[in-house]
């Protein structure tokens, strides 16, 4: 295709985002496999059913997330095992935390569950806070959300971030090739859950690019008397050598969860990390 197809190309998709209606007719008789469906985004607002009687509604803006959800469906393709785990490790949590919320999806999903459960969100990027935001009040759901990024420590910190209205990898860490666009508030988890009223916790995911160990060596006192279950992204052995030696001496197993071919990063996995009594009620195996 010449330069003047993919211009009449895009002129033609960026028309369609505002007949949604196209692409739900569409999906009634047929889902295109995932090479046509990525590039075939709307706006406006989803709902995914979750399991029968239970869904969430989510805004739709061309993000990659909401539109894997659309196509295919809740666990159909995006981090479809990591979905089904929390699913169930959700419903049987008194304290659940979302640290790198994002858009709320693993927030949402958590108190849709289990409403008596107290669910905390952190973002620190504020133009995703407000996605979040309108997506919790459009599910009209009690959840508690928090402009900070988890660390090791207080204070504040550069925020590697991309100069783009969406993003899914800005990070505290330098290695992900986003620029330093500004300075963002940091705290640990063992003064925000302080701070929050959360008397314990049960559960967390945990998806902040990199930063993940520094994350756990925050919450050292939350781990050391909870043994809260966890849901970590591993996005290269260093920061798996890191969480490991987070968590060790704890009486912690893990064990991968296998991450989609749909990843926009195409690398990177999910990891299970619990305590040997949740991986026997999951019936799963840990790794060594």
């Amino acid at each position: 295709m010449g330069p003047l197809g993919a211009i009449m190309l895009k002129q033609v998709r960026d028309a369609m985002r505002r007949h949604p209606w196209f692409y739900r007719a569409l999906r009634f008789v047929w889902v295109p496999p995932h090479r046509i469906y990525q590039h075939l985004y709307f706006d406006d607002i989803i709902d995914v059913e979750i399991e029968p009687g239970v869904s969430i509604k989510l805004e739709c803006h061309g993000e990659f997330v909401e539109n894997e959800l659309f196509w295919r469906g809740f666990a159909g393709s995006w981090e479809s095992k990591s979905l089904k785990l929390w699913t169930e490790l959700a419903k049987s949590a008194d304290y659940i935390v979302d640290i790198g919320a994002n858009t709320g999806v693993y927030a949402l999903i958590a108190k849709a569950l289990n409403p008596a459960a107290q669910v905390m969100a952190l973002e620190p990027s504020k133009r995703v806070l407000t996605k979040l935001h309108r997506n919790i009040a459009l599910n009209n759901l009690a959840i508690t959300t928090v402009e900070r990024a988890a660390s090791d420590k207080s204070g504040e910190a550069t925020f590697f971030d991309f100069p783009t209205d969406h993003q899914y990898t800005a990070s505290l860490e330098r290695g992900l090739n986003g620029s330093p666009l500004g300075q963002v508030k940091v705290q640990t988890m063992d003064e925000i859950l302080a701070i929050h009223g959360f008397d314990r916790l049960d559960l967390a995911k945990i998806d902040v690019e990199l930063h993940e160990p520094a994350v756990l060596r925050g919450m050292r006192q939350t781990l050391e008397t909870w043994r809260p279950t966890l849901l970590i992204e591993v996005l290269n052995d260093d920061v798996e050598e890191g969480i490991r030696d987070a968590i060790d001496g704890l009486g912690y197993q893990m064990i991968s969860v296998e991450c989609d071919d749909t990843d926009p990063t195409g690398d990177g996995r999910n990891m299970l990390i619990c305590q040997p009594r949740v991986l026997e009620l999951l019936s799963l195996a840990p790794t060594h």
